[in-house]
């Protein structure tokens, strides 16, 4: 491997320092929600998790996390991404380059690829462009270090960002949603977490 996410001290303190901001951010958006109506909060988390991702492992600017191209896009065909994916995998017959097509499997295809390929070349981009400004051993991320080492082409770059950006921002989004949904059916773990953060804050 290349690069891996960094999980020295100093990198710990800026992720934290981020997390805390994206929650507040997360809580200011929950917090105005009408408590009689159902919703699925793992739409309002996700959006907090990219934030995340974006601002750690992609080592992008808040500016710049806020702004990647065709992002939103992206965070609402992940779960489609999958589930085409996992069709081709599972119907032997969609591999047949005719049936895909008359399927509408290529035309999905072809527009994931797009997809993916916009977003990873906008981060790409973003991070060189800071990377000429701040050459700082401190500010370099795992985008920078698989640029810097010059034995990957772009396009595996792109592979990698995409991997990296999708495992960690929509993993984490359902475990998080699924802690959150716990909690709202027991009141009593409630207070204990919130005790729990007070203590180790």
């Amino acid at each position: 491997k290349i690069a891996n996410p960094s999980y020295n001290k100093k990198s710990v303190l800026h992720y934290s320092t981020v997390f805390n901001k994206e929650v507040e951010e997360l809580i200011k958006v929950l917090i105005i929600k009408d408590p009689n109506t159902t919703f699925d909060v793992y739409f309002d988390v996700v959006k907090f998790t990219t934030q995340c991702v974006c601002q750690t492992l992609m080592g992008l600017s808040k500016k710049d996390s806020g702004n990647i191209k065709r992002l939103e896009e992206v965070i609402i065909e992940t779960p489609n991404i999958y589930d085409y994916i996992f069709t081709k995998m599972t119907h032997w017959w969609l591999s047949i380059p005719f049936m895909n097509w008359v399927t509408g499997g290529q035309a999905k295809e072809r527009y994931f690829i797009k997809l993916i390929d916009d977003l990873t070349s906008d981060i790409l981009e973003k991070r060189r462009k800071d990377l000429k400004m701040d050459s700082d051993e401190e500010a370099i991320g795992i985008v920078d270090r698989y640029d810097i080492n010059g034995e990957l082409t772009d396009r595996e770059i792109k592979h990698e960002i995409f991997t990296l950006f999708t495992t960690s921002q929509e993993a984490s989004a359902k475990i998080i949603s699924g802690v959150l949904m716990l909690l709202a059916h027991l009141p009593d773990w409630q207070v204990s977490v919130q005790i729990f953060i007070y203590l180790f804050k």
